[in-house]
């Protein structure tokens, strides 16, 4: 089975002024996989609209040039894009950006792991609420040593219908293959002892014909070719949405009802 093609799928719009921390930002984001344009103005944003498929805004309202009213408007109404405002705490327009239509907010000071959890939650809400899906009677096992990637796995599939178990390590995921069949195995690359590889080598010993999924944010370390040569079933960048992951399986699982 041929892979599909991959870049960084996830693409955020940074609208702000304060240009070290916009960049900071910008930088730190691009380090763990999303696809990052800066602009500094409102206009510029709704420019940005026009010429590239955006995911998520992350705003800086009060450190930004222009009307948000009508860039809110078409964002929100026709594109169906989420929006993420960046705030003081003494801003006392906070309680009203809600009311607009904003997605979330976000106080200063943050740390950076809780502006990933932030867009992963926004995102996955925004998602969840246009997936309409049946149940499914197949069951997917997740392997990943990283709690919070394993909830929005988890979260995911959920809302796509499919049962889960999930499994903290390659080791207990193969306790599980021992103890139960499978429909697919969707494991992360880079894991202590057992790598996603090396699970799935494993794995495909007890289970020949499971359908297996690699996920990783370091195509450097284990790009799509190399994973395709091995013979993986389908490989998944990571910071995904659950569209996204939905045609994976969808093609690995055609006839799943």
């Amino acid at each position: 089975m041929e892979l599909p093609a991959f870049e960084y799928s996830i693409r955020i719009l940074l609208v702000g002024e304060d240009k070290d921390a916009e960049e900071l930002l910008s930088d730190t984001l691009m380090a763990v996989g999303y696809n990052m344009i800066m602009v500094d103005s409102v206009d510029e944003a709704g420019k940005a609209l026009n010429e590239s498929r955006i995911d998520l805004v992350i705003a800086d309202p009060g450190r930004s040039v222009g009307s948000w009213q009508e860039f809110l408007d078409r964002a929100k109404k026709e594109l169906k894009i989420p929006i993420i405002f960046i705030t003081d705490r003494d801003d006392p327009r906070k309680s009203n950006y809600i009311e607009m239509g904003i997605d979330s907010v976000l106080t200063r000071p943050f740390r950076i792991e809780k502006v990933e959890e932030l867009i992963a939650a926004t995102l996955l809400d925004y998602d969840k609420s246009s997936i309409i899906v049946e149940k499914k009677s197949k069951k997917i096992i997740i392997v990943d040593d990283d709690d919070a990637m394993l909830s929005i796995l988890s979260n995911s599939l959920l809302i796509l219908g499919y049962d889960v178990v999930l499994a903290r390590s390659g080791e207990k995921a193969l306790e599980e293959f021992y103890r139960s069949k499978f429909d697919m195995l969707i494991t992360d690359y880079m894991m202590p002892g057992l790598s996603g590889k090396e699970l799935i080598t494993a794995v495909k010993k007890i289970q020949p014909d499971i359908p297996a999924v690699i996920i990783t944010g370091y195509p450097l370390a284990y790009p799509p070719g190399v994973a395709r040569s091995e013979g993986i079933d389908a490989y998944l960048l990571k910071p995904f949405r659950i569209n996204q992951l939905m045609d994976v399986i969808s093609g690995l699982l055609p006839d799943d009802k």
